[in-house]
């Protein structure tokens, strides 16, 4: 049987420790072949009509695969293919002229673990979305300055709307029952399926990628998963010192910059990460409000039952009491806090500048 994937991501959801242990000649001890699709190419693949030599370069690239390796399965992969529903039925319409099998394969984590994530990685270095989180709560009259910035961030979505933990591309679909059988329901159509799994908490690409191998249907061999790359992890205060030195005006780098230079800071950080309750708090409340949605993905998908369910539960008038206590609290330390977050925000902008003058 000729079986191609579509690994779709989405993004934040262990795509980059999937691409790299599922593309390459040695992708899973050579039970598959997988490659990593170039999202240039997959911009125009979704524009209206899709541009015919992509098209064409794709069936080439699948047919000659189907020539010389016809009993392994190929894995297509991009993160970017979830956004869109166009491009993810063109796709499966190129796969299925070529496989009497097509399986996407998708992950899903909880929505606060993306809220949290998506601000490590993109928004925590955003002067617009820094802004508009703090607006969403100087809207509610609470002082943005009595709150670490991840903090601000999941509130402003508390507050504010989901859209605020939107993508930079402005995507937003982390609501499973609603993203999920839309695609479902689009790869039906095409004579396709949907596999979906859970990012594993805490785990890497140890139990990651031997569930997608499993998925996939091949053997997970010994020590697959143990090549745990993924996308750069920041250090808590670097990314609470940058945050910091953007809302006080100074120039650091955007949403997709410099990431060798924060991670040379996070390497240099000894600090322990900050004490987390009040966000784990938060995290509750967004997960409580996801929770039936996702039991539903749950049963629909026959994941785990513990992956819907919130670490306690904590309702909105509960959180919200909650946002005006804390602040009480910290309002005491106002100008300890303030002078924190100024020398916080004077080394990071001092770091960066040096950075961007070392010769080389």
């Amino acid at each position: 049987m000729r079986r191609i994937i579509l690994h779709i991501g989405p993004e934040k959801c262990g795509s980059t420790s999937l691409q790299a242990a599922l593309t390459g000649p040695s992708a899973a001890g050579g039970q598959v072949r997988g490659v990593t699709l170039d999202p240039y190419a997959l911009v125009f693949l979704d524009s209206d009509p899709p541009a015919a030599n992509i098209v064409d370069d794709l069936h080439r690239l699948i047919g000659a695969h189907m020539q010389h390796h016809p009993d392994l399965p190929l894995v297509l992969s991009h993160e970017m293919i979830f956004k869109s529903l166009a491009l993810l039925a063109v796709l499966t319409d190129i796969a299925k002229a070529h496989a009497d099998d097509v399986m996407a394969l998708a992950y899903v984590r909880r929505q606060s673990d993306l809220l949290v994530s998506g601000f490590g990685q993109w928004h925590f270095r955003s002067p617009d979305r820094l802004a508009e989180a703090s607006s969403h709560l100087r809207a509610n009259g609470l002082d943005a300055d009595l709150f670490r910035p991840v903090e601000r961030h999941v509130m402003a979505a508390i507050l504010g709307g989901w859209q605020v933990g939107r993508q930079p591309s402005g995507h937003l679909y982390f609501d499973w029952s609603q993203s999920l059988p839309e695609r479902v329901a689009l790869l039906a159509g095409r004579g396709a399926r949907m596999s979906v799994g859970v990012v594993p908490q805490n785990a890497g690409s140890a139990a990651l990628v031997p569930d997608a191998l499993t998925r996939i249907g091949v053997k997970p061999h010994a020590g697959q998963g143990a090549d745990d790359r993924r996308n750069p992890a920041f250090h808590p205060y670097v990314i609470e010192a940058v945050a910091d030195a953007i809302t006080a005006g100074f120039p650091m780098p955007g949403p997709h910059e410099a990431n060798g230079f924060l991670r040379d800071l996070s390497a240099h950080e000894a600090a322990p990460p900050p004490q987390t309750g009040f966000l784990d708090r938060l995290k509750a409340h967004v997960d409580g409000c996801f929770a039936d949605g996702n039991a539903r993905v749950a049963d629909d998908h026959g994941l785990p039952g513990d992956w819907a369910r919130p670490a306690q539960v904590i309702d909105r008038a509960a959180i919200l009491k909650d946002m005006a206590e804390t602040a009480a609290r910290r309002a005491a330390d106002r100008d300890t806090l303030a002078a924190r977050r100024h020398l916080r925000a004077r080394v990071a902008a001092r770091a960066w500048s040096d950075f961007r003058c070392a010769p080389g």
